[in-house]
């Protein structure tokens, strides 16, 4: 019985620190699926790297789960780096390509802040 709850508290511990930093980035490019290493690298804050992937996954526009997630990141990430209007876009965007996920996942805030951020609001 203790083994089970040693090795959740070591993955617990251990998971957290591999997205903070040190050694285990390298977890981010080491073949992950382009979805999963972009949004490793956005918890990580190599947000232009992030920016990169989420779009390269967005242009090439299949017809996956991952690619409106992709977007929604890639809105997130924009509005990190400060570029307001191109995650108002992507935004935007969503809304038209699903609603249901616009609603589920927030995007009306978002996109208030993001224009706020513009000095829309």
């Amino acid at each position: 019985m203790r083994h089970p709850l040693i090795a959740a508290a070591l993955i617990g511990v251990a998971i957290p620190a591999m997205l903070a930093g040190g050694e285990p980035r390298a977890v981010c490019s080491g073949g992950l699926p382009e979805y999963a290493a972009a949004l490793c690298q956005y918890h990580q804050g190599s947000l232009e790297r992030a920016a990169e992937r989420f779009r390269a996954i967005v242009e090439a526009d299949e017809p996956r789960p991952e690619t409106l997630k992709a977007r929604y990141f890639l809105a997130r990430t924009l509005m990190k780096l400060g570029r307001a209007g191109e995650a108002s876009a992507e935004l935007i965007k969503i809304h038209s390509l699903s609603p249901a996920f616009y609603r589920e996942w927030g995007c009306d805030f978002l996109l208030g802040e993001a224009r706020r951020a513009d000095g829309l609001d």
